[in-house]
């Protein structure tokens, strides 16, 4: 019954507004119809200019909004995948240094913490390949899932990354890294 009263109510408010523009338009017709032709000019250039003018101002401020959401989203991530990097190159460094990983506890204490941010602030491409990088199987597929996070992020955070693929950034820390072998 609740949902039938909500929707005649629309109803009857989009019918409202139909006739109300269709009556206005009708008497603005009628009423630049009646008037000297010179006068009737001027009115539909001086309305047409507000008009446009309060459509432009509406625009660019929607725009800037937008704009200003953006900024304010992106000063809320990059702490957190600077986190996420942080943590990924100290386990990386540890594991070349002393040939050894961090133990499963760390592991889930670090991505108890993390996930939850990274639901709130992180893209749908940066979490599908946080993801991916949770489910390789092996040190291949790590490097393959590290290097499309790495993409991910950047584009996240505004980068165009032309030119610059997985193999490019992982060269940056790996360097051996085969395009054969881990089929980037």
């Amino acid at each position: 019954m609740k949902n039938f009263l909500i929707s005649a109510l629309g109803l009857l408010v989009v019918i409202g507004c139909l006739c109300f523009f269709y009556f206005g338009a009708k008497f603005f017709w009628t009423t630049l119809s009646s008037i000297n032709p010179s006068l009737a000019v001027g009115i539909i250039a001086a309305g047409s200019t507000i008009i446009v003018s309060v459509i432009s101002v509406l625009i660019t401020k929607l725009l800037e909004q937008k704009a200003a959401i953006k900024i304010q989203q992106r000063e809320k991530k990059i702490p957190i995948y600077e986190e996420l990097l942080a943590f990924l190159f100290t386990t990386w460094r540890i594991a070349i240094i002393h040939n050894e990983l961090p133990t499963q506890k760390e592991m889930l204490d670090f991505i108890y913490v993390f996930t939850p941010k990274l639901i709130v602030w992180g893209s749908d491409e940066v979490m599908v390949a946080f993801s991916n990088l949770k489910q390789a199987k092996d040190q291949d597929d790590m490097a393959i899932a590290i290097g499309d996070l790495w993409i991910a992020i950047r584009k996240d955070l505004g980068h165009k990354n032309d030119g610059v693929s997985k193999a490019t950034l992982l060269k940056t820390v790996i360097s051996d890294v085969d395009h054969e072998q881990i089929k980037i």
